[in-house]
């Protein structure tokens, strides 16, 4: 064998078991670099979807686990996957292939929430690409070193060179590829031998190794925007709390970007207090591993606060742990809708008002408190049933389809009703019926709202009641009394029916009601009531105007006599007394009357004004009767309505004027003092009597100012005789019964005394017996009062009213005046007992209206000390007074002469 063949055979030898080595090397290396590359797929997979499987898991979101899984189906390592849920809610299996065991590689990993396994995940990988392409690839170098050592024989010295070459470019192609580097070409040139082929192998392999790359870079894109596409934050921390990764929904809530929170840590997105307590949770969490969830308020990128629930789990290597895998979950509106939902709950309950809610068939589906305190019913017992304001037992047809009409055309109805409690007591109450709409706006429920309004009811008949009737008599108001007169006027103008209307004011009610108290009087009242009642008919109407004021209105009336006959019945009804108390009373009524025949302008106020105007001319006709309205009578309220406007100016305008009425000693016949009385002269209404203006003054408290000016002028006139004529003549002054109660009378006579420096003896005071019949003890007291000033007291027209010894005896009187009307007569008998008792009683008595010689004579005889009238003079002004006085004073000086 020649050298070149051994060096042939060696180099061939050699050549080819380098080459098998090689190439054994080569395939054994990429045999592990795959199954490496298997195996770090395998605990990638494991890593990843161990923590998101678990969460998804644990809430149930099947979608998002088969979104999740199926994405493995693309892996064609992967062969089977199966998620086994314990509690077997979710299922999911898929299974790719069927191949033998042998060729299998079986991944199981637990799912863990908290420290409770929720689940299992199987993953099956298969080695048979591996090893289908190595068996391919050892195929070809095969072939291809059968090729090569083939050939060698023939090409031995040539390619000895060119195979020392392409062996150093396969060694540098094994180490890049030893070194993990595919990106790079192969710088041989192609043949069709041996090395060709191993070098277009080569590059076939180098091609297949990076479309593997590619693909699994791919595959790591994929899962990236998988988890992007999670809706709820994730992310993944190391132990020294860097995150290492994170989807772009955790990066949105914080508002980064996610480059700008991977290798940062917590106080990157974190502050204070917050900060230091997630810190500790996590340091905790790497110490002992495992999983934690909890509750956390935390601000998001907005600096707005947002209620979450935090999960965080570790994962571990060689029970070491490296990574914190977390995520969140925002509750803040749920928190918020669930806090709406209590306090609407709470507020439904607690509601004062009966609340109900009823299906869209408008059976009871729920009821609240106050319902069942308000009905009775529970709402056991009313569930499933129709309200009970449906039940045609309770309602009637009519109105049963009026409800049900409105809820189908508005969705809504409201009114009151008066419905049955479960005890069977009737009740009112206020209903608002309202549709509830879903999301799609369409009816789902019904709302009803219920009012107890029994109450207010009554309160309302009551007040009704109150407005219309007087409280006290329980007869028509005044304001019922105008509706039912209008409603009449309104009749009459149709049927052409004579009606009245009646002004009753019961006599002397207010003494009786001072005397005897207000018991009394509104037992009076009362009475009143019944008795005027019962002297009408059931169509008429008697009312009460306030007070001890009574209107009466008689309808249909047939002729004005009928109206006699009701009035005489009623004032014969009032003639029996009154009995309380063992007190006996008798109370008249003055009654006035008018009809629409006095009316034709058929206002309400005409009728009341002149029924008044007439019962108060009853009154001054001496009580307990009736007038009927006249012209005549509304012609004198006019006079005595333009003498009350007139009288309020007339001081101001010096109208008024005080006359003098000499006083006459009967045995001594001279002078001895005047009565001073007022007159007045109006430019508009001319001479008025003080008859008529007197009683106005009184009413309207003139009288006052009219007194004190009278007063003044008497005192002046008092002062003026004694400087002009060095006498002390005494006037008398009438006192009505307003001016002796008036607190300042006192105080203005001591001052206008003390002015002109006259006596008070000078004075007189007269009052009348009316004043004294009221028996009120300011009347004694005022009297006593001028009595220690030394003021005269004198009891003006003795005899006319109620004349009583009691009073002569009670009251500090000095003088007795008889009025006129007992000297104006041919019997002086009475006149004669006055007299001789005034004497008994150490009185001096004045005789008023002497006229006649004749009289004075008589009065003379009967021992009468004073006289005084028109036979001596008749009242006269000051200055005429005066000039008279000083005739009589000159004539009375001659006598003595």
């Amino acid at each position: 064998m020649t050298l070149l063949n051994k060096i042939f055979l060696f180099t061939f030898v050699v050549t080819g078991l380098f080459v098998t080595v090689i190439l054994n090397i080569i395939i054994e290396n990429e045999r592990n670099q795959r199954l490496e590359i298997l195996d770090n797929k395998r605990i990638y997979n494991e890593k990843v979807y161990k923590k998101m499987i678990t969460s998804l898991l644990f809430d149930l979101n099947k979608e998002n686990i088969t979104i999740s899984l199926n994405s493995l189906y693309y892996d064609r390592d992967i062969v089977e996957i199966n998620l086994i849920d314990y509690e077997k809610v979710i299922e999911f299996k898929l299974d790719t292939k069927k191949l033998n065991e042998e060729d299998l590689i079986k991944s199981r990993f637990f799912l863990q929430d908290d420290k409770n396994l929720i689940g299992e995940l199987h993953i099956t990988y298969t080695t048979k690409n591996i090893e289908d392409f190595l068996d391919n690839f050892k195929i070809k170098v095969i072939i291809t070193s059968i090729s090569l050592m083939f050939f060698l024989f023939l090409i031995l010295f040539y390619y000895i060179s060119y195979v020392t070459k392409s062996l150093k470019q396969l060694a540098r192609l094994t180490k890049n590829i030893g070194n993990g580097n595919f990106d790079f070409d192969i710088d041989i040139k192609e043949s069709n031998d041996e090395i060709g082929h191993l070098i277009k192998n080569f590059k076939v392999m180098l091609s297949s190794i990076k479309e593997y790359q590619l693909n699994f870079e791919k595959q790591l894109k994929f899962q990236e925007l998988l988890i992007d596409s999670i809706n709820i934050p994730v992310y993944i921390k190391d132990i020294n709390g860097k995150y290492v990764d994170c989807n772009k929904k955790f990066a949105a809530f914080f508002n980064k970007e996610k480059e700008e929170i991977i290798a940062n840590d917590m106080t990157f997105l974190l502050n204070g207090k917050l900060l230091e307590e997630q810190q500790d949770i996590e340091k905790e969490l790497i110490k002992i591993g495992g999983t934690t969830t909890y509750e956390i308020l935390i601000p998001n990128g907005k600096n707005e606060k947002r209620d979450l629930i935090q999960y965080k789990t570790t994962y571990k290597e060689d029970n070491e742990v490296k990574w914190v895998i977390g995520t969140y979950f925002d509750i803040t509106e749920r928190k918020a809708s669930r806090k709406k939902i209590e306090i609407f709950t709470q507020a439904i309950e607690q509601s004062p008002v009966s609340i109900m809610i009823t299906d869209i068939n408008l059976n009871i589906e729920y009821v609240n408190k106050f319902f069942e305190k308000t009905s009775g019913f529970t709402l056991d017992e009313v569930k499933g049933k129709k309200p009970n304001f449906l039940d045609f037992n309770i309602i009637t047809t009519k109105k049963y389809d009026e409800i049900i009409e409105s809820i189908n055309n508005k969705n809504t109805w409201e009114g009151e009703l008066q419905l049955y409690k479960k005890n069977k007591e009737l009740y009112w109450e206020y209903i608002y019926f309202s549709a509830i709409l879903n999301e799609n706006d369409k009816v789902s429920n019904y709302l009803v709202v219920k009012e107890d309004i029994t109450l207010k009811k009554q309160q309302n008949k009551r007040l009704q009641y109150q407005a219309n009737y007087d409280i006290l008599t329980n007869l028509p108001n005044r304001a019922l009394f105008n509706d039912r007169l209008t409603q009449l006027i309104k009749e009459s103008k149709r049927n052409n029916k004579i009606f009245a209307v009646l002004f009753i004011d019961l006599d002397n009610f207010k003494k009786v009601n001072d005397t005897l108290g207000h018991d009394f009087g509104d037992y009076i009242l009362v009475k009143t009531a019944k008795r005027l009642t019962s002297c009408l008919r059931e169509k008429d109407t008697v009312s009460r105007f306030g007070g001890d004021e009574f209107i009466i209105l008689l309808s249909e009336i047939n002729n004005v006599e009928d109206i006699s006959k009701t009035v005489k019945k009623i004032l014969k009804a009032f003639s029996v007394p009154f009995e309380i108390k063992e007190n006996k009373i008798t109370i008249t009524t003055s009654i006035g009357i008018t009809t629409n025949l006095d009316n034709p302008s058929n206002k309400i106020q005409n009728y009341l004004k002149n029924a008044d105007i007439a019962m108060y001319k009853a009154k001054d006709n001496g009580k307990n009767t009736f007038v009927f309205f006249n012209e005549k009578l509304n012609n004198d309220l006019l006079r005595k309505n333009k003498i009350e406007q007139q009288m309020s100016d007339a001081l101001v305008n010096n109208e008024f004027e005080v006359y003098y009425q000499a006083k006459f000693d009967i045995s001594k016949s001279n002078i001895i003092g005047a009565e001073a009385l007022i007159r007045w002269n109006n430019i508009n209404l001319k001479f008025i009597s003080p008859e008529e203006f007197i009683p106005i003054a009184e009413q309207t408290g003139l009288i006052i100012s009219m007194g004190e000016f009278v007063i003044k002028e008497s005192i002046k006139l008092i002062a003026t005789i004694k400087q002009k004529f060095d006498v002390e003549l005494c006037v008398a002054v009438n006192v009505s019964p307003k001016q002796l109660l008036n607190e300042n009378i006192i105080n203005f006579i001591k001052e206008e005394l003390y002015i002109n420096k006259i006596k008070p003896e000078l004075l007189e005071i007269e009052v009348t017996e009316g004043v004294l019949i009221d028996k009120e003890i300011r009347v004694e007291n005022r009297l006593r009062e001028f009595k220690e000033l030394g003021i005269s007291l004198a009891l003006d027209d003795f005899g006319t009213g109620y004349s009583s010894l009691s009073y002569l005896r009670k009251y500090p009187f000095n003088i007795i005046k008889i009025d006129k009307s007992f000297i104006d007569v041919e019997d002086y008998t009475l006149v004669s007992t006055i007299i001789s008792m005034s004497s008994v009683m150490n009185l001096k008595v004045v005789a008023e209206g002497v006229e006649t010689k004749e009289q004075l004579e008589k009065l003379k005889e009967l021992e009468c000390d004073i006289a005084q009238g028109y036979y001596f003079s008749k009242p006269i002004p000051k200055k005429e007074f005066l000039t008279y006085l000083n005739s009589k004073i000159n004539k009375d000086l001659k006598k003595s002469n």
